[in-house]
Parts: C-alpha cells; sequence; structure tokens
C-alpha cells in the first residue's frame, strides 16, 4: 500500500493509450542516438551500408524515409546509394490540396515540418524520384476533394515517372478525385496493379474513359465506388483478379467479356436491390456462360432473397472455390447456399471460426475443392444447416474455437468420426473439467488420433497442467496419438510428462523463441519455472513414450 500512495497522482493520471505511445517514442529515440554514435565512430564499427539499406526498408511511409536525407551527411549519402528505397511512393499522411490552401491544412503542415527543402507532399515526391534511378515504382497515394485542381502539377511531377508505375493505390475523398485520377493514370503500360477506393459508399458518373489502356494490369480492385454509367474498360487482356461492387448485370458481363484470362472474381453486391437485380434468361445464359470456367468466385453481401439468383448465375459444382457472404443477420435454417458444401468429395477438412460477431466455416474436400460461407450466424444453427450436405463420415479434420461450446457440441453430436481436432484456444488455456462439453456418447470424438492446441489470434498460448491432464484422461478412452502445441509461450513441464505412456508423439512449436522450434517425434519436458512466459528452453530432458518405443 505505501508504494501505491508514494505514486505519482500525474503518473496515475496519465491515459494507459498515452503512457505507451510516450514509452514507445523514448525507446525509439534511445535506439536512434546509440545508432548515430555507432555510425559516428570509427569505419570498422559502423554497420555496412547494405544493413543500413535492409533497416530503411521497413520504415513505414516516404515521410519517413525521406526525413533519413536530413540526418547526417553520411545517411544523406547512404540513402542516395540505395534505388529500392525510393521505389515506394507512399502519399497516404498527406492529401493533397490546391496550393493556396497548404498553409491552412495543419495536417499538411505538421507532416513536413523539418523538411526544408520542400514546401508540399507534391515536393516530396519531386525530390525522391530521381533516386529511384529506373527500377519500376508503386504509388500509394490520397486525393484530397481539390485534387482536380491537381491535374496538371501532379502529371508534370510524375511525368517521368509514369511509364514505370506497377502499382498504384488511390484513397479518394470525392468523385471528382477518382475521375482526376483516372484520367491521368489510364494509359499506364506497365502498371500491374490498381486499387481504387473511396473513404465513403458513393457513387460516380462515369469511372472509365472510353480511351483507357492498361495492357499489363493483373490485378484491379474497386471498393465503395460505384458507377452509374455502369462503364468498363475496352479491354484488360492480361487481368487476373478482379473484385468490384456491381451495380447492374449488365456491368459483370462487361467486366467478364473484357478479361479472358481472370482466375479470380470477387463481387460485392450490396448496392444491388434483391429483386431488381433477378436475372433475365438472356443475362443469365451469358453470364454463366462467361463465369462459368473461372476458377475462384466469391460473392459478398448476399440476401436470403437474392441467393437464388447468386447461385444460378454462379455456382458451377465443378469450381475450384466457391464463397458467398451473406449480409446482415440470417437464420442459417433453410438457406439454400448450405448445399454448396455437398459437392466437395470426401473425406472433408472443416474450419469453423469467430471475428467479433461474423462466423466463417469453409471447408476443403478431397478433391482439392473450397466452399466458404460468411455470415452473422448463430453457430449452433451454422454447424446443423452445414451436416444437412455433410452427413456422419465425411468429416475427417475439424477446426473450431474452443469457446464455441454450443457449435462444439453440434460438431460431436453429428461428425463423431473425426480424426484430427484443432481447437483455436484463449491466450491461456484452463480446461477444468474435460475436453468435451456437455455429455456426448461414448462413441463421439472416440476415433479422434491427432489433437491440435493453437492461441485463436496472432497471440501465444500457455499451456497449463490443467489442460494436460484433460488430454491424458481423453487419450486413455480414444485413439488420440499425436498432441500438437503451436505458438505456446511455455508448458507445465511436470504435467507433459504424464503424456509419455499415453501419447506417442507430442510436437511443440515455439515459433521465433530460442532452442529448438519444431519436433518430429518424442516428448521434450520442460521445468515449470519456464511458466509461465516466453520458454528459454535451457533445461529439460527428453522422454520417448512407451507407445512410441514399442
Amino acid at each position: 500500500m505505501a508504494s501505491e500512495d508514494n505514486r505519482s497522482p500525474v503518473a496515475h493520471n496519465i491515459p494507459k493509450e498515452r503512457l505507451v505511445k510516450e514509452v514507445a517514442s523514448i525507446a525509439h529515440m534511445a535506439v536512434v542516438d546509440a545508432l548515430r554514435q555507432l555510425n559516428a565512430g570509427e569505419p570498422h564499427s559502423r554497420l555496412p551500408n547494405e544493413v543500413w539499406h535492409e533497416i530503411w526498408q521497413y520504415l513505414p511511409s516516404l515521410k519517413e524515409r525521406f526525413g533519413i536525407t536530413h540526418v547526417c551527411s553520411s545517411w544523406r549519402g547512404l540513402a542516395r546509394t540505395s534505388p529500392r528505397l525510393w521505389c515506394d511512393l507512399d502519399g497516404r499522411n498527406v492529401a493533397l490540396h490546391k496550393d493556396d490552401d497548404v498553409g491552412d491544412c495543419k495536417a499538411c503542415t505538421r507532416s513536413l515540418s523539418g523538411f526544408a527543402c520542400v514546401d508540399s507532399d507534391l515536393g516530396i515526391l519531386k525530390a525522391v524520384l530521381p533516386l529511384s534511378k529506373a527500377l519500376p515504382l508503386s504509388l500509394d497515394l490520397t486525393l484530397g476533394a481539390y485534387s482536380m485542381f491537381l491535374k496538371d502539377q501532379l502529371s508534370s511531377v510524375l511525368e517521368l515517372a509514369l511509364q514505370r508505375l506497377e502499382s498504384i493505390r488511390l484513397v479518394a475523398e470525392s468523385d471528382s478525385a477518382i475521375a482526376c485520377a483516372l484520367t491521368l493514370f489510364g494509359k499506364l503500360p506497365r502498371l500491374r496493379r490498381l486499387f481504387i477506393s473511396n473513404t465513403e459508399l458513393g457513387f460516380t458518373d462515369r469511372l472509365w474513359q472510353d480511351d483507357v489502356d492498361l495492357p499489363a494490369l493483373e490485378r484491379l480492385e474497386i471498393k465503395s465506388v460505384a458507377d452509374r454509367a455502369h462503364t468498363t474498360p475496352r479491354s484488360l487482356p492480361a487481368l487476373t483478379t478482379l473484385r468490384f461492387p456491381f451495380v447492374a448485370l449488365r456491368q459483370i458481363i462487361g467486366y467478364l467479356k473484357t478479361s479472358q484470362r481472370l482466375s479470380s472474381l470477387y463481387l460485392s453486391g450490396g448496392l444491388v436491390s434483391p429483386v431488381g437485380a433477378i436475372p433475365s434468361a438472356e443475362h443469365r445464359d451469358e453470364i454463366r456462360r462467361l463465369a462459368g470456367s473461372i476458377p475462384r468466385v466469391s460473392v459478398s453481401h448476399v440476401s436470403r432473397q437474392g441467393e437464388a439468383w447468386v447461385l444460378t448465375l454462379f455456382h458451377v459444382p465443378s469450381r475450384i472455390d466457391f464463397f458467398l457472404h451473406y449480409r446482415r443477420q440470417v437464420s442459417a435454417t433453410g438457406l439454400a447456399g448450405f448445399a454448396i458444401f455437398a459437392e466437395l468429395g470426401v473425406p472433408v477438412c472443416l474450419s469453423l471460426t469467430q471475428q467479433g460477431k461474423t462466423m466463417t466455416i469453409d471447408a476443403v474436400g478431397s478433391c482439392g475443392r473450397k466452399r466458404e460461407i460468411r455470415g452473422t450466424f448463430d453457430a449452433a444453427e451454422l454447424v446443423d444447416a452445414v451436416s444437412t450436405a455433410l452427413p456422419a463420415g465425411s468429416v475427417h479434420a475439424l477446426t473450431i474455437n474452443f469457446d464455441l461450446t454450443d457449435a462444439l457440441e453440434r460438431c460431436q453430436f453429428h461428425w463423431p468420426d473425426v480424426a484430427s481436432l484443432t481447437l483455436r484456444l484463449p491466450r491461456v488455456l484452463h480446461v477444468s473439467c474435460d475436453l468435451l462439453h456437455g455429455r456426448p456418447s461414448p462413441r463421439a470424438w472416440s476415433r479422434l488420433s491427432t489433437l491440435t492446441l493453437e492461441p485463436s489470434d496472432k497471440d501465444r498460448i500457455t499451456v497449463l497442467a490443467s489442460a494436460v491432464d484433460t488430454v491424458v484422461r481423453f487419450a486413455h478412452r480414444s485413439d488420440l496419438n499425436t498432441l500438437v502445441l503451436r505458438r505456446v509461450d511455455g508448458v507445465a513441464g511436470d504435467a507433459l510428462a504424464g503424456l509419455a505412456n499415453t501419447v506417442s508423439v507430442v510436437r511443440v512449436h515455439r515459433e521465433e523463441r530460442t532452442g529448438p522450434c519444431k519436433m518430429s517425434e518424442g516428448i521434450r519436458v520442460y521445468t515449470a519455472r519456464d511458466v509461465p512466459g516466453p520458454c528459454k528452453m535451457s533445461e529439460g530432458m527428453e522422454l520417448i513414450s512407451a507407445r512410441s518405443a514399442s
């Protein structure tokens, strides 16, 4: 209590987010200062030029990279000798404005402070373009509402670099900004990737002009931009991946006709009325003919009323990948879309995951086809709906979030013969009573041979004794012979030793940790001192189980 009373009231009232940012800033300044001292020392103590170039590649934006040239003459010289450092033209943090608006924009003024040699974001582009030599360029740009007044200036700055652009990502704040950008970037012979997005969902009068010429474009993504005129480029001979929100079916037909090499098609129907999109016989036959050979098709924002015509147009049993993403909250009961899982071929690998309120269930069949359905479903209803297409005995491997208790019970009921089970777990794994929920039949999971425990996100898990004891008890009444622990920080060594006579193989995967990362066979036991927290793996012993030895 005394230590708490001595805390500074000022520090106590600082918000956590602000405190974390301040600590990170202090740490960053300390590292930069140490690097400067190292660089200023004797030549033999300096980092090699190649190492500096690799470090600078990870700077988040063009603004930070440009700041390198203002640190010292040594860094300025090194930066100028690395053309690869200046190939990514990142202008996301600064919106383009008219010349007379630059001084009034606090964001632009703040972001350019300290860079005395430039007076605008266009100045940064103009200063770094010569440093990229003749290498291909990637442009990431935010276009403000007044960008149409900057067309001539932007064109003059990028004039010598337009022919080198291979990737463009445009985020616009208005329809006029989109029109300005596509007029400028509509004739680029080397452009391979184009991403267009609006900050808010909106319509534009005309997205594509008649003279658009992008012969090398391989990937086109359009987000939150709807075209009232339903225009499409005349020809996109190299296009393989297309993603766009469609307003009318003839717009889909237009893109399919201009893109004969499509391998991935992603459509968003959020702007389409379920009734107004009912296809005529002519449109239906033409879309099925043009899209029938595309290996991968995904349709999002599907409504219950609109799923019938979506399946009519795009469902082909032989298609490799087919995804349906339903909009709003709908009941999984009675949806016709779940019939797509019946065409996979057994055995099937099934995965059920949850992110926020969105449920995703995907399956891969023995023939290599993949089917996925996503939406805000009830987890138990979702499993019941899929079971109508995947009867008992068809699911060989199952991946599921451990906290979806109702769905896990339904999986036990519908697919008792699962041979491989992956449980996606919270950070600290506590399994207090049993691996199974509810009261399953004695036959449930009895054929399970492989159990994998992994975190449900990008974090890591700490496996405690209670979890390992549960696995030991379960293994005595099943065919379980392999336990896989992925991305773990620590393992309760004393409890893990109990698996030696129960499970043949335990693989503990500690990615990016010191010591052995993967074990092909045997059981490696670590002391309890290493739990919890990152395992140093400096102590421990290796056991070979009795079942494996025999």
